[in-house]
């Protein structure tokens, strides 16, 4: 099997048989063993995979391959759409997507979606092929644990740096200066899978509010985000659905932390909001995205857009540890309203 190495920050192969791996090369493997580091390729299909090591992967034809241990990030799109990821425990199958899957040394197998579609099979099976029938569909901003036992149960939060999927961990702390390591909530429903994605500086001009939703924080005015607001960790939620009137949210910080709350300035906050934090007076903008088949496209950059104002909270946590916070606000005929945004710094 051919691989079109894209980007290598290792040479790859194990201790002793070391295999080097450098931009721009061709390879012919089989099976690919990395010690450490990590890489992206190109397959004939197209299908661009990125590995995270340590990391052992079998190949066994442009459109399957298998995660014997390890990291990897598909990006498939529609010329790849019916790529095969097989791990010991699930058959994962893209419906025209990027998608991440890590086997953990322990056993079970993580699967996320960053965009499209994805559907699970069991293990072993010929999932995938006419007339089968999948396990659970995960969407874009869903993802889910397969246990040694089969089991499939749903991770709460997924962190990753402000710049592309590769990096993402389902383990807490995805770095040393990771302020914000967890987020997790009182959602029980199964078929809701949805996760919480920290990103790791990255609140900024444009960052999506939400996640599996286009919309994005901007600066009110030309003026744009605040400075002690730009590069804190952000985190995308999404909406609660009928447990919005009781859902709380647990924010777990690795130090002593700012943390902000982003919520709609139109209506009156919460009981919570208003007793454990500060008002800062800042209003920043929530950008009303239209729909992704409107063909509209979001405009980029401070006070351009159908901006709606937010008003950030903050409140100063001295000490590391779980921090939890409360529904969002409601709205008329007290109806549940727009989901809030997190943001922290250091303290």
């Amino acid at each position: 099997m051919k691989l079109e190495v894209l980007e290598a920050s290792h040479p790859g192969g194990s201790h002793e048989n070391p295999l080097k791996i450098a931009t721009g090369m061709e390879l012919a493997v089989s099976e690919l063993q990395m010690p450490a580091g990590s890489f992206r390729f190109r397959l004939r299909s197209g299908v661009v995979v990125g590995v995270t090591g340590p990391a052992e992967l079998q190949f066994f034809n442009p459109m399957h391959l298998r995660v014997i241990r390890g990291k990897v990030t598909a990006d498939v799109g529609e010329k790849g759409k019916g790529f095969i990821v097989d791990t010991a425990q699930t058959r994962v199958v893209d419906l025209g997507t990027r998608f991440g899957v890590d086997v953990a040394e322990s056993g079970h197998t993580d699967v996320v979606v960053f965009q499209g579609e994805v559907e699970l099979y069991d293990a072993g099976t010929n999932g995938g092929a006419k007339g089968t029938s999948s396990v659970s569909r995960l969407v874009e901003g869903q993802a889910v644990r397969v246990n040694v036992a089969k089991e499939v149960s749903r991770i709460s939060s997924v962190s990753s740096g402000p710049e592309g999927d590769d990096e993402w961990s389902t383990n807490g702390v995805s770095d040393s200066s990771s302020i914000i390591t967890a987020v997790h909530d009182n959602l029980h429903n199964p078929q809701s899978n949805f996760y919480y994605r920290i990103l790791r500086g990255g609140m900024r001009e444009d960052a999506r509010a939400f996640i599996a939703k286009r919309h994005e924080w901007n600066g009110l005015n030309e003026n744009g985000l605040p400075d002690w607001l730009v590069g804190a960790d952000l985190v995308q939620t999404f909406p609660a659905g009928d447990r919005k009137t009781s859902l709380q949210i647990t924010v777990t910080t690795a130090m002593p932390t700012e943390l902000y709350v982003i919520v709609d300035s139109r209506v009156p906050p919460p009981a919570w909001l208003a007793e454990e934090f500060e008002d800062t007076g800042v209003r920043i903008g929530l950008e009303n995205a239209p729909l992704p088949d409107s063909g509209i496209p979001i405009k980029s950059g401070p006070g351009n857009g159908n901006l709606a104002p937010f008003a950030v909270w903050k409140r100063s946590l001295p000490e590391a540890g779980d921090h939890v916070l409360g529904p969002p606000p409601l709205g008329p005929e007290d109806r549940p309203h727009w989901m809030y945004g997190i943001a922290a710094r250091k303290l």
